[in-house]
């Protein structure tokens, strides 16, 4: 399902089950997975009438093509519409090289992992450390991160770490 913000920018609904919604909206670092709450999601966006999934998907792949995105991306929208092996390569590329230039924060790692829900809160501690070589003393940093997200409504509230 296509829809639209209240300033008009558009995402791709690709899935909404146990109160989450993964969707990707057009940003021009390309296309990227972002799981909301259904509650925060449906506050920011609205369905966009008379606009078929389809006719979306190929307007997505097409700024795929010029902008990236990512493997998750595309495999969902691979089951909306025919994806040339060479276009899925060269979307990726474009995504990676984008993230590649400055790659992610210690911020945006523990929002992935706690939101990605297959760790521990040690292992989530663990693997940013291990990357951003944090002292123990900012262990606290995940609780913290889970906090915010369950307050902006990214992450449900019964989804406490391991």
């Amino acid at each position: 399902m296509l829809c639209a913000d209240f300033g008009g920018r558009t995402c791709l609904v690709f899935s909404r089950e146990k109160g989450r919604v993964v969707f990707s909206p057009l940003d021009l670092a390309g296309l990227r997975i972002r799981v909301e709450s259904g509650s925060s999601f449906d506050q920011s966006f609205k369905p966009v009438e008379h606009y078929t999934v389809e006719r979306a998907a190929k307007q997505y792949l097409k700024f795929a093509e010029s902008y990236g995105a990512t493997k998750t991306v595309l495999e969902h929208l691979s089951k909306l519409i025919k994806i040339p092996k060479a276009l899925m390569i060269q979307a990726q590329e474009k995504v990676e090289a984008r993230s590649s230039s400055k790659g992610p924060s210690a911020a945006e790692m523990f929002r992935e992992l706690i939101i990605e829900g297959k760790l521990s809160d040690d292992d989530i501690f663990k693997k940013v450390q291990e990357e951003f070589k944090l002292p123990d003393n900012r262990r606290a940093y995940v609780n913290w991160y889970r906090k915010d997200l369950i307050k902006k409504g990214k992450l449900l509230e019964n989804a406490n770490g391991k």
